[in-house]
């Protein structure tokens, strides 16, 4: 079994050379790397089973690695370095699927049981062969996509950019689109549309905030483009809907 091991401090390498149970592990090749750059070229040409990377590195940091992983749907199980300190960094790992990670200055006992999980995980798709990496890559975009689905959730008021969203997942624009489509059969942008004209339809039903400002709440901040969007979505107009007549029942364009 071959892992890459992936950081720009020497010392960091050779104590976790120095600390792995490589035989007990049945790991018989390790690989290193300074950069995401060139551990992208290891990749390439040696598959390794296992990668364990740092985050923050010159050329090309542990996030960009990621975003490359995931892009190529890359089977190989993910170990994310990363400080104490450094919660920004864990959650990305987390966002983009990876398998576990471990704080540095590195723990021998934590060591080697996350890299004893990791070798059982690829000893299960081992047997099973390409049909479990296309689990594990399904699993990995299906945790992205929900993800992503939550960053609409929570930020749906706020002006976002599919730019945005690509950076805060260290995923390209065209890849994230194509997968969101995917799992949700809506485009992003139809998707939050539709997030947003339901939380606007929430505001008419439950408060008597003006319309201008309903659209600023989910955000838009012309409000003549917010009733236009509205009225394609709702089939009337942001007052009529929230007008009833006698029995209760909305007025129809």
């Amino acid at each position: 079994m071959k892992l890459l091991l992936v950081d720009d401090e020497l010392h960091v390498r050779e104590g976790i050379r120095l600390l792995g149970r490589w035989e007990e592990l049945q790991i018989t090749e390790i690989v290193e790397a300074e950069n995401g750059q060139q551990a992208v070229q290891i990749i390439e040409t040696s598959s390794p089973e296992i990668i364990i990377t740092d985050m923050k590195m010159p050329v090309m940091g542990g996030g960009k690695l990621l975003e490359w992983l995931n892009e190529t749907e890359c089977p190989s199980i993910r170990i994310v370095l990363t400080g104490f300190d450094q919660y920004e960094y864990m959650r990305k790992a987390v966002q983009h699927g990876s398998f576990d990670y471990l704080l540095k200055p590195i723990d021998p006992d934590l060591l080697h049981e996350v890299l004893t999980k990791a070798v059982s995980a690829v000893q299960l798709q081992q047997p099973k062969g390409e049909v479990v990496a296309e689990d594990y890559k399904d699993q990995t975009i299906t945790i992205t996509m929900r993800k992503v689905e939550e960053y609409l959730k929570e930020y749906y008021h706020e002006d976002i950019k599919l730019q945005d969203i690509a950076d805060t997942f260290y995923i390209s624009r065209e890849y994230i689109s194509r997968k969101f489509k995917e799992h949700f059969h809506l485009t992003i942008t139809d998707y939050l549309v539709d997030l947003r004209m339901r939380k606007a339809m929430e505001l008419l039903d439950r408060t008597n905030l003006k319309v201008y400002e309903i659209a600023e709440k989910v955000g838009y901040v012309d409000d003549k483009y917010f009733r236009k969007v509205f009225k394609k979505f709702a089939g009337v107009t942001p007052n009529d809907y929230r007008q009833k007549d006698k029995n209760g029942k909305r007025l129809k364009s």
